[in-house]
């Protein structure tokens, strides 16, 4: 379509969206406002909906083809109301991998069931969701016990709930190397991630570190006298 006077033949238009849906962004305004023309485009490539007119930006059926193809396409939509419509949001997060949650409106990204859902299925798009909800504790849990390395691109929040990480470090001890400094300085917390993986004694804050140190050598110190011990019994 590098000729101008192409970009508005409609049916030399057609058949190059219909090869290759990122051609529409070299059609005339006319033609990126033509129901025919869009539909072809996002059928073909979903994120052709961001060279739409507005109008069919915000036209239900289009809008629906086009987050079935790529569910990224939600962040294109010009109408709010098609936002907060479930079955089109639902479609986006299903072909987005639940990235599409960010592009929701306020109410779906402060439904507790669709964020709960999004922490299941995919783990860290659960981010997208309300303030309220990304910090919430039954949130983060289902987030850590279905995506194990999820601590390492959390929240600090998400970092910092302790019924989050324990499930987390339970399954995957070094993983307390993500954990917050407060947790990293709980014990339940490292003796948890150490049971897992003694290796993950190497992430705790120094004064568990320290105090470790001194319980091994109290150990070593009350061995070495049990054996002297029992060497003056034996002589």
């Amino acid at each position: 379509l590098v000729d101008s006077t192409l970009r508005g033949d409609w049916e030399v238009v057609l058949q190059a969206v219909r090869n290759n849906g990122t051609a529409l962004q070299y059609a005339n305004e006319e033609l990126r406002d033509d129901r025919g023309i869009v539909f072809a485009a996002v059928r073909r490539w979903g994120l052709a909906l961001q060279h739409a007119s507005e109008e069919l930006r915000s036209t239900r059926d289009l809008v629906l083809e086009a987050v079935r193809r790529d569910g990224l396409a939600l962040g294109f939509v010009a109408s709010a109301e098609l936002k907060d419509d479930d079955e089109i949001v639902r479609e986006a997060l299903r072909k987005s991998s639940g990235k599409a949650l960010k592009f929701a409106s306020d109410r779906i990204r402060s439904d507790r069931e669709v964020v709960l859902d999004v922490a299941r299925r995919y783990g860290a798009p659960y981010r997208f969701a309300s303030e309220e909800l990304k910090k919430d504790p039954e949130v983060l849990v289902e987030v850590s016990k279905y995506h194990r390395n999820s601590l390492f691109i959390a929240t600090e929040e998400h970092r910092d709930c302790k019924e989050a990480v324990l499930v987390t470090v339970k399954r995957q001890g070094q993983m307390l190397r993500w954990a917050s400094e407060r947790l990293r300085d709980d014990e339940d917390v490292v003796q948890a991630a150490v049971a897992q993986d003694p290796r993950a004694w190497k992430y705790a804050s120094p004064r568990l570190q320290q105090q470790q140190l001194e319980n091994m050598r109290e150990l070593e110190l009350l061995e070495h006298q049990q054996q002297q011990q029992q060497q003056q019994q034996q002589q």
